[in-house]
C-alpha cells in the first residue's frame, strides 16, 4: 500500500484528497440550437490529525506454569477491551472539543 503511505507521509497531519461537492446550479434546459454546458468536479485536500497509540506487555514461561493458563491470550483479551474503551473515550472527548 505505497499509495496510502505516500498520503500519510511523516508528521502529525495527514493530507487526504477529496472531491468537492457538485455545484448546486439550476438544471440546463436543452434546445435544438445550443449544446449543454459540461460541468466539472473539483478536488481539494482535507487535513486530519494522525493518532497513534502503542502499548507493550510481556509474559514469562514461569507465569504460564504458575497460573496454568496462557498469559498471552489473557493479555490479548484484556488489551482488546482496553483499546475499545480508550477509543470510545477519545471519541467522546473529540466530540466535546477537548
Amino acid at each position: 500500500m505505497p499509495q496510502i503511505a505516500a498520503l500519510l507521509g511523516a508528521g502529525k497531519v495527514a493530507n487526504m484528497p477529496l472531491f468537492k461537492p457538485l455545484a448546486d446550479d439550476d438544471p440546463q434546459v436543452p434546445d435544438d440550437t445550443t449544446d449543454l454546458l459540461v460541468n466539472k468536479i473539483t478536488t481539494d485536500l482535507a487535513q486530519a490529525r494522525k493518532l497513534g497509540f502503542d502499548q507493550a506487555w510481556s509474559a514469562t514461561d514461569l507465569s504460564a506454569e504458575l497460573s496454568g493458563a496462557d498469559p498471552l491470550s489473557a493479555i490479548g483479551d484484556q488489551s482488546a477491551i482496553i483499546g475499545h474503551m480508550s477509543m470510545k473515550s477519545y471519541y467522546y472527548k473529540s466530540r466535546r472539543g477537548i
